[in-house]
């Protein structure tokens, strides 16, 4: 491996509130938070803007954007990298570079030594050499995904081609790296990919809370959130339930409060995170 002279920009986390929208450029798409733009990937586009989204609701003054250089002590929780290669010196030099920046390592020589470990509940991702003596690299990739492994994966090579690096990418692979490969640029994909995995857990976390609030709801309020989210006036609610106005206005009141939606739009936007996901109740 050679060091590079230059490092390329990872994606860092970043004050934000509300008022997210998203425009197309000349450059490509940006998030603009409070009147300021920043450049994101595709890759990067929705987990942002979802935690933008569900961060606003539950009073987070947390978001992202793309551009800045990752520190280990913006994050409360180290992070770990999986290396999935034969080549027992490959693994070796690449502990040795990650150790260089504050990251742990973990060595597996093929992949079923991977698929047979438990593996910590920490933020991280896995490089994955192509060429596996038990599997081919691609195929481990979409292995994983069958089994709901979803750290994020970089791939490295030395028989890249333009088609594995397109299937890889779609595949969901962060980046794709030909041997040999300088030390900053497998840095680079590493960071940005743990950054990716930090970014899945957080979102993650802030919609189980959301769900919990949903969990807390009466039958009742279920009904009345379900209705007036779909975008009936509270008169319409109260004569598809056979109930009074006033109690429509009741109930609405009780599930705003215990969602946190500070308004009926607030309310809205929860219900539709949420429907996704498979979670609505009632009927």
């Amino acid at each position: 491996m050679n060091t590079a002279n230059e490092a390329s920009p990872i994606c860092a986390v970043a004050p934000a509130r509300r008022g997210a929208t998203l425009r197309e450029s000349r450059g490509g798409r940006q998030i603009t938070l409070n009147n300021r733009e920043f450049a994101t990937g595709e890759s990067d586009l929705y987990v942002g803007l979802i935690h933008i989204v569900i961060a606003a609701m539950l009073g987070s003054a947390d978001g992202y954007r793309v551009g800045a250089s990752v520190t280990l002590s913006q994050t409360s929780e180290k992070a770990i990298v999986h290396v999935v290669d034969d080549d027992a010196s490959m693994r070796g030099a690449l502990e040795s570079l990650f150790d260089s920046v504050g990251l742990d390592t973990q060595g597996y020589a093929a992949a079923r030594d991977f698929l047979v470990t438990s593996v910590a509940d920490r933020p991280g991702c896995i490089v994955i050499d192509i060429r596996l003596p038990d599997m081919n690299g691609l195929d481990f990739q979409a292995r994983l995904t069958e089994m709901g492994v979803r750290l994020p994966v970089v791939m490295i090579t030395g028989y890249g081609d333009i088609p594995m690096s397109v299937r890889a990418m779609k595949r969901g692979a962060v980046d794709f790296l030909p041997k040999p490969f300088h030390d900053q640029d497998m840095l680079d994909a590493v960071m940005a990919a743990i950054t990716r995995d930090r970014q899945r857990r957080t979102v993650e976390g802030d919609l189980s809370q959301m769900q919990q609030r949903f969990g807390t709801l009466s039958p009742r309020e279920l009904q009345v959130m379900q209705l007036v989210t779909a975008g009936k006036m509270n008169k319409q609610v109260a004569g598809d339930l056979g109930i009074s106005e006033i109690t429509v206005k009741i109930h609405r009141g009780a599930a705003m409060r215990k969602m946190g939606a500070r308004t009926l739009a607030d309310l809205v936007r929860m219900a539709e995170v949420l429907k996704p996901r498979g979670d609505n109740k009632g009927g």
